[in-house]
């Protein structure tokens, strides 16, 4: 099997210890670990898990730059935490599979592209791509019978009057055309429930989420050149933009989950050109060709949900995507934004004392 995502592994617990398998990769000899106290320390050694990120920034290659994460976690196929701390005390009792994740924040695994998981009654999650993890929301049965329609087609009209041109590191530019305004979930019942849906969809608490709903329309031949929704560090020289104030570890956007509110007659796909592996399509922005994958709500999608980073919580380089322009008609879409980790309120993630290793980032792996 191919390496597709790093920093997740499958641990099946049974009365003969656990097995674990590196990197979720199916094998018939997983790696074995006793079930004894001290189950972290073994794991940590076993799967040599890294406690800091370093990146080379493209301006002073000689001076790589470090951060540290946060602690790692394994969760219960329900979702269920558990921080290291607690595993010695928990995994007695317990027996089936966990699912440990480097970078200590959930993330769905893709498994094969096409596989199908039922999150919520009437709504599944398939699998798009792999590489990166892209992922659409299918809505099954009746569509007039549930709120999500009822509440999108709010949000169309409460924002309409109210957009402003769309911004780039807080600049208009010709790679970012659409126009965009902010929604605060508190500020409508109705968005709290949305909020509400995509913290069950997402696995990841509500203290995760950026506060505001960003809803963007996009009229003929309104466009959003190939980026990606996580800042690179080596593109950056403000160290301090990745580092978490109070937890003081690495923080960074982890997921995006976008829904389209209204879809264009002809054009307005978001393209992900990396989802075949390709390279980053340097000078073909919005080339919006067959490489990758094109996604849209014209085939009945509601929201499709990509990650920008590993489960190791590195970034994901092949999360490049791009708002293709509007051919005809207008596209209204919009962003739920999640990060890593806990940003305005404690409890507050923590790093793992007492180890220091760290990993090296290049541009693929």
């Amino acid at each position: 099997e191919e390496r597709v995502d790093k920093g997740y592994h499958v641990i099946c617990v049974s009365d003969d210890g656990c097995a674990v398998y590196v990197d979720g990769l199916a094998t018939a000899n997983p790696k074995t670990v006793p079930l004894a106290e001290g189950l972290p320390e073994a794991l940590e050694e076993l799967l040599q898990i890294k406690t800091h990120l370093a990146f080379t920034p493209h301006q002073s290659p000689s001076k790589p730059l470090q951060w540290k994460k946060q602690s790692w976690a394994i969760f219960t196929e329900s979702g269920e935490r558990w921080q290291p701390e607690e595993v010695d005390a928990k995994i007695s009792a317990y027996r089936g599979v966990l699912l440990l994740f480097e970078g200590g924040a959930w993330r769905w695994p893709g498994v094969r592209i096409g596989f199908e998981r039922a999150l919520l009654p009437q709504v599944v999650l398939r699998t798009v791509a792999l590489k990166p993890a892209l992922f659409e929301l299918v809505f099954q049965g009746d569509p007039s019978e549930g709120w999500v329609p009822e509440l999108l087609s709010d949000v169309v009209r409460v924002s309409e009057n109210r957009l402003q041109r769309s911004l780039t590191e807080e600049e208009a530019s010709e790679v970012r055309t659409s126009q965009q305004h902010w929604l605060s979930y508190n500020s409508d019942p109705k968005l709290k429930q949305l909020k509400n849906f995509t913290v069950q969809v997402l696995r990841l608490p509500a203290s995760y989420f950026e506060s505001n709903l960003q809803v963007l329309r996009y009229t003929k031949g309104q466009l959003y050149d190939a980026h990606r929704d996580y800042w690179d560090p080596r593109e950056f020289p403000d160290a301090g933009r990745f580092v978490h104030p109070a937890s003081e570890t690495w923080n960074m956007r982890h997921a995006t989950l976008l829904w389209y509110l209204q879809d264009a007659v002809k054009g307005g796909e978001t393209w992900f050109p990396r989802a075949r592996g390709g390279p980053i399509p340097y000078g073909e922005w919005t080339a919006c060709d067959d490489r990758g994958v094109k996604m849209s709500g014209r085939n009945g999608t509601v929201a499709i949900l990509f990650y920008s980073l590993h489960s190791s919580g590195d970034i994901d380089t092949y999360s490049w995507h791009c708002g293709c322009p509007v051919g005809q008609g207008t596209k209204w879409a919009a962003n739920s934004w999640v990060w890593n980790q806990p940003q305005s309120r404690p409890p507050y993630a923590k790093a793992r004392p007492g180890r220091s290793v760290v990993e090296f980032i290049h541009d693929e792996f």
